[in-house]
């Protein structure tokens, strides 16, 4: 027997846990911090259940038997230890109060963590809020690409890197028309998000773009100036669309393959056998390593078949209002915008004006 207030009462009463009850933090009045809980999502029990038949399946179906990219299969894995104790936490203790608590290590992926996106989606935005956009207007344009043209640009980052190119280059030039006092030689100030996805979990690659309405020239004494687009009309955006949409598929339309490095495999005298193998060898490795690919004839004739031009051959230009008012509504509305880039979900509505936004 325990007598109240002895030795023994006293250290049963220091073991005695402390109630599993979330308190306020100090200097954050109202402010609850509430743990997530992964393991409770939808995400992370699919995960966790089918990830390694998702993984075989994915080595079975390869003909070199690679799989998943190991980034991928990374990522996967990497979520299932995101934000769970028993895979290594931080302490945070408060000084005024004395009180602790425990911080889950986060995964940092890229891909898969919801949690790990909109951490980074945040910090983004506010980076490119208060560090990098400076105090003009802006204005965000996105670019959309027919569905035959996006395995391209969501299998090779060379193509996708063109495609930029492009679309900078054509909204550079209608900047500098559209700003009466710049020179020729004026630059643009932009931030692009190249979106592989759309809303419904399709393959989607699209890009965000926030430009600076106007253009910056450098003086002779070393000072930037920037030269604000005033007339920027519909037609003018218009032309933008069309000069995108022509020198994309310019650039897009080249053959297929090339006709040097498909061969015969070994010393097989004709293809006329369905049995028979080609080798077709790569210009340089592929994202698994890969050098080469093997085809049957039928299998061949089967990836050309792919390569078709669809009928519609149309590209989407979508460029949202400007976001140009004063100070406040200004840097809320670039904020909203930054978030909407750097997020990896497709945002279809685009603003209208600075109020809609900040409304919204």
């Amino acid at each position: 027997m325990v007598l109240p207030g002895s030795p023994a009462a006293a250290q049963r009463t220091r073991l005695r846990p402390r109630p599993a009850t979330t308190r306020h933090w100090p200097g954050f009045p109202g402010t609850l911090y509430r743990p997530r809980r992964p393991t409770q999502t939808a995400l992370y029990q699919a995960v966790q259940h089918h990830l390694e038949t998702v993984v075989a399946r994915a080595a079975e179906s390869d003909p070199m038997g690679y799989g998943l990219p190991d980034w991928v299969e990374r990522d996967f894995r990497g979520y299932l230890e995101c934000g769970i104790l028993a895979h290594g936490f931080a302490r945070a203790r408060c000084e005024g109060c004395g009180h602790e608590r425990l911080i889950p290590f986060s995964c940092k992926s890229r891909g898969i963590c919801p949690s790990c996106n909109a951490r980074r989606m945040c910090e983004v935005a506010a980076h490119l809020t208060d560090h990098v956009l400076p105090h003009v207007p802006a204005r965000q344009w996105v670019l959309s690409v027919p569905k035959r043209l996006r395995p391209y640009l969501h299998h090779d980052v060379r193509v996708a890197g063109a495609v930029l190119q492009i679309f900078l280059r054509a909204i550079r030039t209608t900047l500098q028309r559209s700003s009466p006092t710049a020179p020729s030689r004026a630059q643009l100030g932009a931030v692009s998000f190249f979106h592989r996805f759309g809303s419904s979990l399709n393959v989607h690659p699209h890009y965000h773009l926030v430009v600076l309405d106007g253009v910056f020239s450098k003086a002779d004494d070393s000072e930037i100036a920037f030269h604000e687009a005033y007339d920027l009309t519909p037609d003018r955006i218009a032309q933008v669309e069309s000069v995108v949409q022509k020198r994309v598929l310019r650039y897009c339309a080249r053959p297929p393959f090339a006709l040097e490095r498909l061969h015969a495999l070994g010393s097989t005298p004709s293809l006329a056998s369905p049995e028979s193998r080609l080798v077709y060898r790569f210009p340089k490795p592929d994202i698994h390593g890969r050098t080469e690919l093997l085809r049957t004839p039928l299998e061949l004739l089967e990836d050309l078949n792919l390569f078709y031009r669809s009928e519609s051959s149309r590209l989407d230009l979508t460029v949202g209002g400007d976001v140009a008012a004063h100070a406040v509504i200004e840097r809320c509305a670039i904020d909203a915008l930054t978030r909407i880039g750097a997020n990896n979900i497709h945002v279809r509505a685009i603003a209208e004006s600075c109020s809609a936004l900040t409304k919204s």
